[in-house]
């Protein structure tokens, strides 16, 4: 035996529903879509532009993206090295400093890569210039050849200069190598401890 739908409210009801649903889905495409476009148009107009080190982000107050246009020069040492496209569409020196960057990125956090810091009458470059909430400044440096001595002095050697200019591990100083990088987990305690805390 066949039934009719008139029997059965709920299934009338969807049934009525169905043609709404279907052009409300549609016009919230269209309005994504201009909006996409408008957002495309003011990004382009604004300072701070895709191209810079830090990805554009609508979320960005005044101080960050002041923060973020302040002058600092980028690391000249061999730019061709650039090679490692992270998703924030920066270009980095390593697989591990993608791997660092794209975290960083997933959290929302603000950062520079390679900027120069002046540090007495020296200037260096850090792996990342980072911008927490509370407005203080962390530096991440991700050492990747610690095996190799002359790379280890040199590392050592840089962190004094931090410890110098008062930037110490545990607190404003992160030093990882990559054994601290390959696990996600760890990766994000140490994303957590030090900066969005």
């Amino acid at each position: 035996a066949e039934f009719g739908i008139t029997k059965n409210p709920d299934l009338i009801y969807k049934l009525a529903r169905k043609p709404y649903l279907i052009r409300s889905i549609k016009n919230r495409t269209k309005n994504i879509q201009h909006l996409q476009k408008f957002l495309d148009i003011i990004s382009q107009s604004l300072p701070y532009k895709q191209s810079s080190s830090i990805p554009f982000d609508i979320s960005l107050n005044k101080n960050e993206i002041e923060w973020l246009n302040s002058a600092s020069s980028r690391n000249p040492y061999k730019p061709e090295h650039l090679i490692y496209k992270t998703a924030s569409g920066i270009f980095v020196r390593s697989k591990s400093e993608r791997i660092i960057a794209d975290r960083l990125f997933s959290h929302g956090i603000i950062f520079k890569y390679e900027p120069s810091l002046n540090i007495g009458e020296k200037t260096i470059f850090p792996d990342f210039l980072i911008l927490r909430n509370d407005g203080r400044i962390v530096i991440w440096e991700h050492n990747g050849l610690m095996q190799n001595e002359e790379y280890f002095l040199k590392t050592v050697h840089r962190v004094r200069q931090y410890n110098d200019a008062g930037f110490y591990q545990h607190d404003n100083l992160i030093c990882t190598e990559e054994q601290d990088i390959l696990d996600e987990n760890r990766l994000d305690d140490i994303i957590f401890r030090f900066i969005l805390i």
